[in-house]
């Protein structure tokens, strides 16, 4: 039977069996490490700020955590505050990489061993820790295996098969796009879009992603543009004409936040996810509806009421259940109500950059990923809310920073 999520620890270890880490068979380990260190997620640093790990602030976090006050059982101290269990879980392994552990990952296989090794280097002063990890073990795995209500059914990670893919680039048919130049230093980073476009075939029934991903390329061709598609299904279209090296418009007006240059499309490669864009409550109560199924003014701009609520044109144009959207602000996201990127679509994003990266390692660069809306900050809203997937919420900076995680 089913098991209720009832309280943070029930919340971790929902999130700790779907996440994807580079070292699954450590992950039953770590989470008896965490059970130790927050007794079962009891601890008010646990309950409060959803670090299970009682890990201490340090720079290398400031992605993933803001720093707290806090009186911990040997004395005060600034430790990590998570938003939630997703960040505090890809918090914990970005804190261990890029920390004084070097060498943890021999111990890929060997889960006591990597305990051991992080008390080595000082995570622990407790010189029974190891053995108290360790008796938990038997329970952390038990954990794992535990069946929740709400969850969906886990699809195997892919780090857990070993078969990786690169991403396979599928040209359009008979879609070429513009192109404006050569890319003048080589390919150096990415632009993270969504095409503001209908992802099903109406109302709220089944989706039709892959035919509305095509449409948009269409679009892209009719308007000049030049980009990449990412379907709802993972698959990702290229223009027939595709070439890396060189460039075409699909940024705008923009602006690098790092290096200051303006008209971003010349530096980075643009990729569209096939994503409605921000969605409004309508005035029917569990209806929430894109800017194109809205009644707008004739500047374009969705009407809203004085309790933020949009008016629905159609109940056959696409519209979005409360269960299938969220509701986010922070870092770059403007807030407002999104439809998440599916999981599909978000992991052939992050294989693009994998792909990338091995691709032009002298040229691209994870710190030069960019939401539409970090370089268009106002004009653009894009991705917002909408990453990374329906179960995590992430920033460009955290996006960022898990790339450098996993890469």
């Amino acid at each position: 039977m089913a098991k209720a999520v009832k309280n943070p620890w029930d919340q971790l270890i929902r999130g700790y069996q779907r996440a994807e880490i580079d070292l699954p068979k450590l992950k039953a380990i770590t989470l008896a490490q965490w059970a130790l260190e927050s007794a079962h997620g009891t601890s008010n640093l646990a309950k409060d700020h959803f670090n299970f790990a009682g890990l201490k602030y340090r720079d290398r976090v400031k992605d993933f955590a803001t720093p707290v006050d806090y009186e911990a059982h040997d004395g005060h101290d600034v430790y990590c505050a998570f938003k939630n269990v997703n960040a505090f879980i890809l918090g914990y392994w970005h804190f261990i990489a890029k920390g004084p552990y070097d060498g943890y990952e021999a111990f890929a296989e060997d889960p006591p061993g990597y305990i051991a090794h992080l008390k080595s280097k000082g995570y622990a002063g407790d010189p029974n820790y190891v053995a108290k990890v360790v008796r938990l073990l038997p329970e952390a795995q038990e954990a794992l295996n535990e069946e929740f209500e709400g969850g969906e059914p886990l699809r195997p990670s892919r780090s857990l098969l070993g078969d990786y893919v690169p991403p396979n680039f599928e040209p359009a048919p008979g879609i070429n796009h513009t192109v404006r130049g050569t890319r003048p230093n080589g390919l150096e980073g990415m632009i993270v879009h969504f095409d503001a476009y209908r992802i099903r075939g109406a109302g709220n029934g089944s989706e039709d992603s892959d035919r509305r991903t095509i449409d948009m390329m269409r679009s892209g061709q009719s308007n000049g543009f030049h980009y990449g598609e990412i379907s709802r299904t993972g698959r990702v279209f290229v223009p027939a004409n595709f070439k890396w090296n060189e460039w075409g418009y699909h940024a705008g007006p923009s602006k690098c936040p790092l290096t200051g240059r303006t008209g971003v499309s010349g530096f980075y490669v643009g990729f569209e996810m096939n994503n409605p864009g921000r969605v409004y409550p309508a005035q029917e109560n569990g209806v929430f509806c894109p800017w194109y199924n809205s009644r707008r003014t004739e500047q374009g701009a969705v009407i809203l009421d004085a309790n933020g609520r949009c008016t629905r044109v159609s109940a056959n144009d696409e519209w979005y259940r409360p269960d299938e959207v969220r509701l986010a602000e922070g870092g770059n996201i403007q807030k407002g109500w999104y439809l998440p990127y599916s999981a599909d679509q978000f992991e052939t994003l992050t294989n693009i950059v994998g792909y990338l990266l091995e691709k032009f390692p002298t040229t691209f660069s994870i710190d030069k990923i960019f939401g539409h809306d970090e370089v268009s900050p106002g004009r653009k809203n894009d991705p917002g809310g909408a990453l990374a997937h329906p179960h995590q919420l992430m920033t460009m900076g955290e996006f960022r920073a898990f790339l450098k995680a996993k890469f």
